[in-house]
């Protein structure tokens, strides 16, 4: 992290450090520009001064010659006693006698001015700075055309150093270059302190989040994980905190199922087998009735190895669906009349509030099944003399189907617990041999498969509700 902030930060620094340099040289070039602009216009207030001709002038540097024209333009026409007549008064003939071999006259150069130098239209050099060959070959040379009504009359040009060759401009790149440095080392420092303090929040739930992952991998479900705050990371630790939750009931409802399955095949094979070394042993006659026994304990152990195999299947998604248009009404008429002996028996009495006529969408076989279920479920956990109801209505987009009871009930808050397997919550609703609590589970399983809502609730007879509601096609 701090490597990768170091090589940003030193690439910045650099970029930086060549931009300062285009533009200062950029900088430089512009105010020299402004300097021969301002020279120039002198030059052509004494060219149309001294006849539109630069003849004359005697002055070897150009800087003085242009001061010098100044004041003479500001004192005007007239000459004083014992004062110098103007440049452009004077004889001409002085311009040749200060050049010695056609080298233009030396001057003092103006401090912290170029080396300037004046040349006419024909490339004579009218004024100049003595300049050697080699500062030629480290200048940058700036050249400004002087215009008179649309004709060049002279050129200016300017020799100015490389602009970190010159002392001025390298004291000044120095002081940037360490200020440059400076900011950068504090800024790297800055960067690493806040680098550390964030990299520390994000990777402590990171690792938190890793530890919790490498428990769960172990079976380890029993995670306790600080979720405060709202983001992505916090989202991601409950998330984990929820699955660990979720496999934790899932492992306990495992052990729960395993447990009660051996519990329900226990009971009536323990029964079994007792009756058959009580025949072994002469204790009871292998009669018609001994053999009834056993048959009743085998349709046991059977009804309970069916169910577990129609709930498997239907978990897997292995149940095969055959949808057609099915008489809802006229199929629960018939189921229910299969359960007339079983009513009688234990003196419970059956009504029907059925709407006639009501079509679904719907596999016939399953809900057969279903209301089998149901119906059995409720017989089963009746007491002697009660009462079941059966209805079947339209209520807005839905077809509801309700199997009400009379005594025992089931609290409203273990209501849905019901449709969860092997869930026996009431005792009073538990009888022995009454089955392995399987039933419900398959009917909510078949109901999903229908896009049916399956619910159950306390009966305004005193026992239990369930309702399954159908959409209509």
């Amino acid at each position: 992290m701090i490597s990768l902030t170091s090589l940003v930060l030193i690439a910045t620094l650099s970029l930086a450090r060549w931009s300062f340099e285009q533009g200062f040289s950029d900088f430089l070039q512009g105010l020299e520009e402004q300097r021969l602009n301002r020279m120039a216009q002198d030059i052509v207030e004494y060219y149309t001064q001294n006849e539109f001709s630069l003849e004359g002038i005697q002055f070897g540097n150009v800087n003085a010659f242009i001061d010098s024209s100044r004041r003479a333009g500001a004192r005007g026409p007239s000459q004083g006693p014992g004062r110098r007549p103007p440049p452009h008064l004077r004889p001409k003939q002085t311009l040749h006698a200060d050049r010695i071999n056609n080298q233009p006259p030396p001057f003092p150069k103006q401090r912290n001015a170029p080396p300037t130098r004046l040349i006419d239209s024909k490339g004579n050099v009218l004024l100049s700075d003595t300049i050697n060959e080699e500062y030629f070959e480290q200048a940058i040379k700036v050249a400004l055309p002087i215009v008179f009504e649309g004709q060049e009359i002279a050129q200016l040009e300017s020799y100015n150093l490389k602009p970190l060759q010159s002392q001025l401009a390298s004291e000044f790149a120095k002081q940037q270059t360490i200020a440059s440095v400076i900011i950068g080392c504090l800024s790297l420092i800055l960067a690493s302190l806040l680098a550390f303090l964030i990299g520390r929040k994000i990777i402590s739930p990171l690792k938190v989040i890793s530890s919790s992952v490498s428990e769960l991998t172990k079976g380890n479900y029993e995670l306790a994980l600080k979720t405060e705050g709202k983001d992505e990371l916090a989202k991601l630790m409950k998330d984990i905190e929820f699955l660990a939750n979720t496999l934790s009931k899932a492992k306990t409802q495992k052990s729960r199922w395993f447990a009660d399955i051996s519990h329900e095949l226990r009971t009536p094979l323990t029964i079994l087998l007792g009756e058959i070394e009580a025949m072994q042993l002469g204790i009871r006659s292998l009669d018609k009735q001994q053999l009834g026994s056993l048959e009743h304990e085998v349709k046991l152990i059977n009804r309970l190895v069916d169910d577990l195999y129609q709930l498997s299947l239907s978990d897997l998604g292995a149940l095969k669906y055959e949808f057609s248009t099915v008489n809802l009404s006229l199929l629960i008429k018939s189921v229910a009349e299969n359960f007339a002996v079983a009513c009688n028996e234990k003196s419970i009495d059956m009504q029907f509030h059925i709407e006639p006529n009501i079509y679904i969408n719907a596999d016939a076989q399953r809900i057969n099944q279903l209301v089998i279920n149901l119906i059995n479920n409720s017989l089963k956990y009746t007491d002697d003399g009660g009462l079941i109801r059966i209805g079947l209505a339209s209520k807005h987009n839905t077809y509801v189907l309700a199997v009400d009871d009379s005594y025992p009930s089931v609290p409203e808050e273990d209501c849905m617990q019901l449709f969860e397997t092997l869930y026996q919550r009431n005792e009073s609703r538990t009888r022995a041999n009454s089955g392995a609590g399987l039933g419900l589970s398959i009917c909510k399983n078949i109901a999903d498969s229908h896009q049916a809502i399956i619910n159950a609730k306390p009966s305004d007879l005193g026992g239990l509700q369930i309702n399954v509601a159908f959409p209509k096609r």
